[in-house]
């Protein structure tokens, strides 16, 4: 079972316009760092939000992640491979 086919990775998480958009989320649950003009995608935190399906491999171009929180989701199978690429992750 892949991620929820309603997850949007379009925008830019880091607009205060935008939001990352599961269709479950009421608020914005992103955190970025910026540094000149770019910014960086640094925590997701998604708890509670009743989530179904497995993690979308997308995340792993979120190079700069350090803390994903989903406790008390539905999530199911494996952490997706890629995610040992995460190298700034800390708290999952």
């Amino acid at each position: 079972m892949g991620a929820p086919s309603d997850w949007n990775f379009d925008g830019n998480a880091c607009n205060a316009t935008t939001r990352v958009d599961s269709g479950y989320v009421p608020e914005r649950n992103v955190s970025c760092t910026c540094e000149n003009e770019t910014c960086h995608v640094t925590h997701l935190i998604f708890k509670r939000q009743n989530l179904p399906g497995s993690l979308p491999s997308e995340l792993v171009h979120l190079h700069n992640l350090k803390v994903i929180r989903l406790s008390s989701n539905r999530l199911s199978g494996s952490l997706p491979p890629e995610f040992a690429d995460l190298k700034n992750l800390t708290d999952l």
